[in-house]
């Protein structure tokens, strides 16, 4: 997968998301991917700026909550 084939399949969402989710696009789609390169390949970048999606930052890892540290808060 390239940058380019991926720039396609966003346009190809907002195509499908049109068609089965009347309005959903006019009143705006959040859009969440991580920091692959892929993802942050300038050709997708305008990708979703051109389909009007609205990108959330995807959040970077945090490693203060090691996997060995659950033991201490059960409830996560």
């Amino acid at each position: 997968m390239n940058a380019e084939y991926y720039s396609k399949l966003i346009e190809r969402l907002r195509e499908e998301v049109k068609s089965k989710r009347r309005g959903k696009v006019s009143r705006g789609i959040f859009f969440l991917q991580d920091n692959a390169p892929l993802h942050t390949a300038r050709v997708a970048k305008a990708a979703v700026a051109v389909t009007g999606f609205h990108e959330l930052d995807h959040p970077p890892y945090i490693p203060d909550l090691a996997p060995s540290d659950y033991f201490l808060f059960r409830n996560l």
